[in-house]
């Protein structure tokens, strides 16, 4: 019973000791707090990705700077990725599985997802037939998939 209340001591001990070094600073420099100002809406500035709606698509440019043109009337998208499969389902309503054709066999969330046809793993096991026979207007992968099999 001793050995196991010192045991119990020694660890809460050693959790304490952590949290307290976890919770002090540098020491090497005293930053000031921030104030808030008011700016006005017209001259503030965002660093937020921009698209261009056109009558043909959109032209998007992320925050690296690379320009994406997406084609009005997508109507057949594949995903390569399961976060991208259940973003895809977090902005659209519940009409959503019309437009996606295609998923990698690991997009189980939610669950509407598995009423959509799988075309295989993310990085390997999927088969480009497959992709192709789905006839996508628009590929939404990741960089963990290879371009040259996207291309």
């Amino acid at each position: 019973m001793q050995n196991r209340s010192l045991f119990i001591f020694s660890a809460l001990f050693l959790v304490i000791c952590a949290c307290i070094c976890g919770c002090t600073g540098t020491g090497s420099t005293n930053n000031p707090v921030p104030t808030a100002t008011a700016t006005p809406a017209a001259t503030a500035t965002t660093a937020a990705p921009t698209a261009t709606p056109a009558a043909d698509g959109i032209t998007i440019v992320d925050d690296t700077g690379a320009t994406v043109f997406i084609p009005a009337g997508v109507e057949r998208i594949v995903s390569l990725a399961p976060s991208i499969t259940e973003l895809y389902f977090a902005m659209t309503d519940e009409n959503s599985t019309t437009k996606l054709v295609g998923r990698t066999s690991y997009d189980n969330y939610p669950e509407e997802a598995l009423k959509v046809d799988s075309i295989g793993g993310m990085t390997t096991g999927s088969s480009i037939e497959t992709i192709i026979s789905k006839n996508p207007d628009l590929i939404m992968s990741t960089t963990m998939v290879d371009m040259n099999t996207i291309n």
